[in-house]
């Protein structure tokens, strides 16, 4: 039994962080094609920025941080560059508190962010 402990302990460490690791929601999902996807910024992701964060939230003196109205490219992108737009819009998707956005939506956004959140 003594040389059997030592395994029982690692296989619970494996199985322990392995079920850690798989309750990422979202993150584990694949990327959707974005060969097939549109997700230009000034296309496809500003009109979807603008129909549902800056009305009243993202914007001069709105309830939310930073300002998607003003200039939508340079407000977007620092909440891209600081983890907040992924994390809030598609991981958690607590924004925008209307609900969650469509799946359509969330690919559009996801494959721009996956090709750099390019300003295109």
């Amino acid at each position: 039994m003594n040389r059997a402990l030592p395994f029982i302990c690692q296989l619970f460490i494996i199985v322990l962080f392995t079920s850690c690791l798989s309750d990422k929601g979202d993150l584990a999902q694949p990327l959707p094609d974005c060969t097939t996807i549109a997700s230009e910024f000034n296309a496809d992701v500003n009109p979807i920025i603008q129909t549902y964060c800056v009305n009243g939230c993202h914007e001069p003196g709105g309830s939310g941080t930073g300002d998607f109205k003003s200039n939508p490219y340079v407000g977007v992108k620092s909440k891209v560059d600081n983890g907040t737009f992924e994390q809030r819009a598609i991981n958690t998707k607590d924004m925008p508190p209307s609900g969650p956005l469509s799946q359509t939506d969330i690919d559009i956004l996801r494959c721009w962010l996956a090709a750099g959140a390019p300003n295109n």
